[in-house]
């Protein structure tokens, strides 16, 4: 009782703080549109594809926000009414970067979107130093570094990363003239190579001339030379905010009306002096929306951190002679916008260090290390960390074709689908008897011949399966919109065998819409040592009892697929009952009434419907 009026007395206070201070929207804030990016990861931060960045757009458009100016968006704050439902976003790129104008601007144009730049006029002058960019250059061409007399080992990529994570903990925290010292210091040769950086990266003064002419772009300023302008002398601080303005103006000939702290950094003293040198507009890093309220020298922004379309997981035990096949098959799709999330879960073999050799070569591959807790445990860990749109659980020992992640998330969008389905063809590895029905077991095409490749319903679908014994339970058969699963807290159960027969039919029952696709996408290699062929017949009567019962009390708090829960119990008693003769039941006789009587029902109504057709 205390919960529910907690939970109602925190709904009562958001609606009063959004009738009092209403939202508005988002200021997006990135730097970089790019599709040749930086190598190490502090800088590809910076970095959005070109895909990803029509993503982004179309993720604001496909939930109804309306894309407006800066200009617009701060007159909208002015006036903005809780009762006024819309919302929206602008986006805000920093610094001035080349790129914002030859692959950015092409897809605002594109979809009528309007930006702005926040120039740094360093950038434009080609006299700023990109540190961070000169750095990864020299740390890429070199197999060591020698740093205040100790001499770093960096042949491979993590060890590039990690060096550089420490130079740029110590650098992003001094200004421009104290990171010269540095490298300076260091014995780097710096200045023909940041100048080169200078001319390929950064904005010119034509190029702000043509962006001052489009109408889409706002051009805003970032100071003269990215200063930290907490830590400079009054004087200085005022003229990194007024130079910048009166630099930019000259240029292109309007009004430069707004500002963006650099590094977010700000208190009284700036704000004062951005107000002082006519600035409407600032932005800082801090995250948040802006509200109606908020004050318009301090805006928070929207970090677009974009994130894969997919992220496939893939639990690793004991697997060092097919673990190869199986990550070819994996990095070589063609959908390219995935992460790949390896959880070694104890494996006592080399399987992880062959992981950490594709992790050099491929950026989307991420290694999880964990004590055994079994390949539930191992799939919840990779689920936790996932960030895709979409889920796909991957067996280690088995690969996939290399269009199943693309056909499956084009299928998945069009038709706003929660779960994909799609087949498997066994192979045989090391078992010398592997029937025919074995090999075709995951092969439901004769099966499911109706409504292939369109979204219907989930119920429907689940029905139907069931009725034409078309049920496979493997979650390795299954795209998924990961949003199902967090909103409903849908897990593997650890500690059983057959984990899936629990997990797919709550899947099934729990999605609005699936499609069925009649392709085998997964090749399921058959082994000897796999769970799916080791005889421990007690654990599996063990883990059966328990799945029968889970999904029996399931079933009662979902009546729209009660009946087809039930029926799929009943065949898994009877494979329980194949194993050991009246195992449930014995064990679970008032489940075992219940599926039973439920069985019964839907054979007689078989009769009937067949009776009468």
């Amino acid at each position: 009782m205390k919960s529910i009026l907690r939970n109602i007395w925190h709904q009562l206070r958001t609606i009063y703080r959004d009738i009092k201070n209403p939202i508005v929207g988002d200021i997006l804030m990135l730097h970089r549109v790019t599709s040749k990016g930086a190598t190490l990861q502090k800088n590809k931060a910076l970095e959005i594809t070109p895909n990803q960045f029509e993503k982004i757009i179309l993720s604001y458009k496909k939930r109804h926000y309306q894309f407006v100016s800066l200009d617009e968006f701060i007159n909208i704050k002015r006036t903005k009414s809780f009762f006024q439902n819309q919302k929206y976003v602008t986006i805000t790129f920093d610094d001035g970067y080349k790129d914002n104008l030859m692959e950015a601007l092409p897809i605002c144009q594109k979809y009528n979107v309007p930006f702005t730049i926040y120039v740094s006029t360093s950038m434009v002058t080609r006299t700023t130093f990109l540190w961070w960019y000169v750095l990864e250059e020299i740390l890429m061409f070199n197999a060591e570094i020698n740093l205040g007399n100790k001499i770093y080992e960096i042949k491979s990529l993590d060890e590039k990363n990690a060096v550089f994570d420490k130079i740029h903990a110590i650098l992003s925290q001094r200004d421009t003239n104290e990171c010269q010292q540095w490298f300076d210091e260091m014995g780097f040769n710096w200045i023909e190579t940041n100048q080169r950086l200078n001319n390929q990266l950064c904005l010119s003064n034509d190029d702000l001339i043509f962006l001052g002419k489009e109408k889409l772009c706002t051009i805003g300023s970032h100071t003269v030379s990215h200063a930290r302008l907490t830590k400079q002398l009054p004087d200085i601080r005022f003229d990194e905010l007024s130079n910048s303005k009166k630099y930019l103006e000259a240029i292109i000939e309007k009004p430069i009306l707004h500002f963006s702290y650099p590094y977010g950094e700000v208190n009284k003293e700036v704000t004062a002096d951005v107000q002082a040198c006519g600035y409407h507009s600032a932005v800082i890093v801090q995250e948040g929306c802006v509200r109606k309220k908020d004050n318009m020298l301090e805006l928070h922004r929207v970090r677009t951190i974009t994130t894969p379309l997919v992220s496939i997981i893939v639990p690793i035990y004991n697997v060092e002679q097919y673990l190869v096949e199986c990550l070819d098959s994996l990095v070589n799709q063609t959908l390219q916008d995935i992460e790949i999330i390896c959880v070694n879960d104890g494996s006592p073999d080399n399987s992880a260090d062959i992981i950490r050799k594709y992790m050099q070569a491929d950026s989307r591959i991420k290694l999880i290390e964990q004590e055994n807790r079994g390949l539930s445990g191992a799939r919840n860990a990779g689920l936790k960390v996932a960030k895709g749109e979409y889920v796909y659980f991957m067996d280690s020992d088995d690969w996939l074709e290399h269009d199943a992640m693309d056909v499956c998330y084009q299928k998945a969008i069009h038709g706003n689908v929660d779960v994909v389905l799609f087949d498997a063809l066994s192979f045989v590895d090391g078992v010398e008897k592997c029937s025919e029905e074995i090999q075709n077991d995951y092969d439901r095409r004769k099966l499911l011949q109706s409504d292939v490749n369109q979204a219907m319903s989930a119920k429907q679908l689940f029905k139907q399966m069931i009725q034409s014994g078309a049920m496979r339970a493997s979650a390795c058969l299954n795209f998924i919109r990961r949003d199902l699963l967090v909103k409903n807290d849908l897990t593997f159960e650890e500690g059983l065998i057959h984990e899936d027969e629990l997990f797919t039919p709550q899947l099934y029952a729990l999605a609005s819409t699936m499609m069925y696709i009649p392709r085998m996408f997964f090749h399921r290699r058959v082994r000897p040592g796999s769970i799916m062929t080791s005889v421990k017949i007690e654990k599996t009567l063990e883990s059966l009892c328990h799945i029968i019962s889970e999904l029996c009390a399931f079933a009662i708090s979902h009546f729209g697929v009660r009946w087809v829960i039930y029926l799929r119990c009943y065949e898994l008693a009877v494979y329980a009952n194949n194993l050991k003769k009246d195992y449930i039941k014995q064990q679970l006789p008032h489940c075992w009434k219940r599926v039973s009587r439920c069985y019964k029902w839907f054979n007689y109504c078989r009769k009937i419907k067949k009776h009468l057709l």
